[in-house]
């Protein structure tokens, strides 16, 4: 799933139900953010989930690709921290 397709589609409908409309450079610069927001929200989320002092490990496994096995390792709790972040975000900026 492409997070900027959907999120234009989110903002579209965001337009429609509240009756208005923009151009459509105006809302794909806002899917755009959008999306960049969400993608900073669930970075938070996993970076909260590491102790601190693996912070730059995680920065070298995720280079290397063995990010997936780091976190099943050091944050067994990321999944959950990721929905909550997801589904505040979701409350925030989209009424959900």
């Amino acid at each position: 799933m492409d997070i900027n397709v959907t999120a234009r589609d989110l903002v579209a409908e965001k337009l429609k139900k509240a009756g208005r409309t923009a151009p459509q450079e105006v809302v794909d610069q806002m899917a755009a953010d959008l999306a960049d927001r969400l993608e900073d929200t669930v970075n938070a989320a996993i970076l909260d989930s590491i102790p601190s002092g693996l912070h730059g490990e995680f920065s070298k496994a995720l280079d290397e690709g063995r990010h997936i096995d780091f976190l099943a390792k050091n944050a067994p709790d990321v999944d959950a921290r990721i929905r909550d972040a997801v589904t505040k975000f979701s409350a925030n900026y989209l009424g959900r």
